[in-house]
């Protein structure tokens, strides 16, 4: 079994992002992998705490500053930040520190949504932003694979990908609508999937 990832370099239009900053030259991008790259192979350099619930990562603080806006905002005199153990698992925050020092930035396709939240908490915007476009795409993100999507994001209250993927549910919606998934909707939830207009039904 292959697991499925997707890269950071295909970048799509989303028109659900908006106040991105201007992406940083090639030239800060290779400032910033060789800066990482260093921090990563010196062990000096692994020189803070992240506490999370009763988990404690010893991380490189520069790593994380460098792509997550949260870290930034912290004093640089704190050795031990703890996490909200309710808005970000130990391992997500693992996941996302691996993807820090990936230089392909793969992610795999299970966890997007718990990697998305994620990186809204930790405000790493070039992490959100990859998983934003992903899901935008709709060729990888239609019928089935939409509706296994919104279901995901059911699961963490995501509702602005549950919107998403609700409209790209099409001819597949029978299906939807004879699976156990649709039986145990609540009403307010049946009531805005038949409004749509994108919806296709057996005539």
């Amino acid at each position: 079994y292959k697991r499925q990832v997707y890269s950071i370099n295909r970048i799509t239009p989303d028109e659900y992002l908006n106040d991105w900053k201007i992406p940083p030259t090639i030239n800060n991008k290779t400032r910033l992998k060789e800066m990482i790259s260093r921090q990563y192979k010196t062990v000096d350099s692994f020189d803070i705490t992240v506490q999370i619930g009763d988990e404690l990562f010893k991380v490189p603080i520069l790593v994380l500053q460098g792509y997550s806006k949260f870290f930034r905002l912290r004093s640089r005199h704190e050795k031990v930040i703890k996490l909200s153990s309710t808005l970000i698992t130990p391992d997500i925050f693992h996941k996302i520190f691996v993807w820090m020092g990936n230089s392909k930035k793969e992610i795999q396709r299970d966890f997007f949504i718990p990697l998305l939240l994620g990186a809204q908490y930790l405000q790493v915007e070039m992490l959100e932003q990859q998983i934003w476009n992903l899901i935008q795409d709709g060729e990888k993100f239609q019928e089935s694979e939409a509706f296994l999507l919104y279901l995901e994001a059911k699961i963490f209250n995501c509702e602005k990908v549950q919107m998403m993927m609700m409209s790209r549910v099409q001819r597949f919606f029978m299906t939807v609508v004879a699976s156990e998934e649709f039986l145990t909707m609540e009403a307010k939830e049946i009531t805005n999937w038949l409004k749509l207009d994108s919806i296709g039904v057996n005539s």
